[in-house]
């Protein structure tokens, strides 16, 4: 799961004789990893939260007992925060963080989709509840909050990416190519290394026989004289191990000869060529329904 810092509570009253939340939040800063430092901190936050209980109190009180990883500590502070504050975007989102840590996706999907719904909206909460609901097979509604983490952060390339895989899922292959342009706008305005570095991404995963594919699309060729515009990345049946991949190869030969894309294949150190040319590039739908019949006569 995505692990963005949830947004800062907001400010609660010192309770009479007692350090503020700003003082203890300093402290907590100040005490870095350092456990006796921290175990202090979360003492004082016990006894502000006995004479003063307040969301904002239960909620730092739960961020430094997450990095004490007292996780189940954690929650239950999350949970007190909650109550007193069922809106806390903050708290839902690392409640859902913590709970995922602790293996119970189900609790921490609904933290998650509360976030990804408060005003303004979690985007890294969304994005996180997309990833679920994706590896659930819901998606449709992994669209609609890969949406919402993208329109909370218009230039978060994962989230775009997202879009386009959960619009290849549902068959809605011209809607996933408008949905492209965003991922490549993002791609081409980003500086950061981590998006540059990626000159290929993710636009499908699918099963074929038993086996687990996934399809990724070239950006931006390193190589124009000859490149693959798509590779559909074939596992064998433990899911990790690649066993081939069927493509879309494009070269400058080819485009001098007029025929600019050939489907190949590629096992091991072997490459080969198979029934499959075109003078033009073709539509994602036609070609990933040639793949995955390829696909089947392979596995």
């Amino acid at each position: 799961p995505a692990t963005t810092t949830p947004p800062a509570p907001p400010k609660s009253e010192p309770a009479p004789g007692l350090p503020s939340s700003d003082e203890l939040l300093a402290q907590a800063k100040a005490a870095g990893d350092d456990r006796t430092k921290l175990d202090a901190v979360v003492a004082k936050l016990d006894a502000r939260i006995a004479a003063q209980p307040s969301a904002t109190d239960h909620f730092l009180r739960a961020q430094l007992l997450d990095r004490l990883q007292r996780r189940e500590d954690a929650l239950a502070a999350l949970d007190s925060a909650l109550r007193l504050d069922p809106k806390h975007a903050g708290a839902h989102h690392l409640a859902g963080l913590v709970a995922a840590d602790l293996g119970r996706m189900e609790v921490a999907f609904e933290h998650w989709s509360a976030a990804a719904r408060a005003t303004p909206p979690d985007g890294g909460a969304a994005y996180n509840a997309g990833q679920y609901l994706q590896d659930a097979g819901r998606h449709e509604e992994a669209l609609a909050m890969w949406r919402i983490a993208l329109a909370a952060k218009s230039d978060d390339f994962d989230a775009a990416k997202k879009i386009v895989q959960s619009l290849n899922a549902l068959g809605q292959h011209e809607e996933a190519e408008t949905a492209k342009q965003e991922v490549k706008r993002i791609f081409a305005a980003s500086t950061g290394p981590g998006v540059k570095q990626q000159n290929e991404f993710v636009i499908d995963q699918l099963v074929v026989d038993g086996r687990k594919v996934m399809i990724k699309e070239t950006i931006e060729p390193k190589d124009p004289a000859l490149h693959q515009h798509w590779t559909a990345y074939v596992f064998a049946v433990d899911g990790k191990t690649p066993e081939l991949t069927v493509q879309l190869e494009s070269s400058q030969y080819g485009r001098d000869t007029g025929v600019p894309f050939i489907n190949g294949m590629t096992r091991g150190s072997t490459h080969a060529t198979w029934p499959g040319q075109y003078d033009k590039l073709p539509a994602y739908g036609t070609w990933r329904a040639a793949a995955i019949a390829k696909i089947a006569t392979e596995v």
